[in-house]
């Protein structure tokens, strides 16, 4: 289908996101971090945390990121939405030219995890950045273009042929949870070593995850109830 104008996804996107984060942010201003007085009447401190955090440019400074009164795991929305705002660019290149378009946004985080791997011994400030997420988001493009080839051949399929797949889907989804569960159980022992092991196999997380969710409408119909339902949906 054509691709939605640039406006319609920043739309979509800020009224999805918006007025939830919002609200947290303002819930711990005014029920956490001035009644505590966490701020310890520093104004100027007080006015940046709010307003980075108000516009998702927090994650670019040490004090509102690292040492924030206002939610520690608020970045993960901010990152969501950096990539909101390039993505209706990213997904117009992908369209003309996929490969390229996935390549170099793979080289770009590869690159960049590098450079960090290289040069830095403190992790914390560049792990969860969105440039170390490009090559997360190329995977996902990969997976949104395979995927329709994908249903539409197995559209076709019937008998002996369909049962086949679908084993083969479930054995798939099921690998791909055991890596994800696995790297997260050697994840937890990494102690102080967290942020590195993070960088150096969030690729391989991808890719478990991208397995699980290219496998799953394919698979079994237990599987496919489990995770398609009402109460899934909703939840979605």
């Amino acid at each position: 289908t054509p691709a939605p104008r640039t406006r319609a996804v920043f739309w979509r996107g800020a009224r999805r996101v918006i007025p939830g984060y919002w609200f947290i942010v303002l819930l711990h201003l005014f029920a956490v971090a001035l009644p505590w007085n966490l701020y310890n009447h520093n104004a100027p401190l007080l006015v940046k945390d709010l307003v980075t955090h108000l516009t998702f440019t927090f994650t670019q400074f040490n004090d509102t990121y690292l040492m924030t009164n206002l939610g520690g795991g608020a970045w993960t929305l901010a990152i969501l939405v950096q990539g909101y705002v390039l993505f209706p660019f990213i997904a117009r290149w992908a369209q003309k030219r996929p490969a390229v378009a996935i390549c170099a946004l793979a080289l770009t985080a590869f690159a960049f995890r590098a450079w960090c791997l290289w040069g830095l011994t403190d992790f914390r400030m560049v792990v969860n950045q969105l440039i170390n997420f490009l090559d997360v988001y190329a995977l996902g493009i990969l997976l949104a273009t395979v995927y329709p080839a994908l249903r539409d051949l197995c559209g076709k399929q019937e008998g002996k042929a369909k049962v086949i797949r679908q084993a083969a889907a479930t054995l798939l989804f099921i690998a791909s949870l055991w890596g994800l569960i696995r790297m997260l159980e050697v994840q937890s022992m990494t102690g102080s070593d967290l942020q590195r092991y993070q960088m150096i196999y969030r690729p391989v997380f991808a890719l478990c995850f991208g397995g699980m969710t290219i496998s799953a409408p394919f698979a079994l119909l237990p599987l496919r109830k489990l995770l398609g339902n009402p109460v899934t949906k909703f939840l979605g």
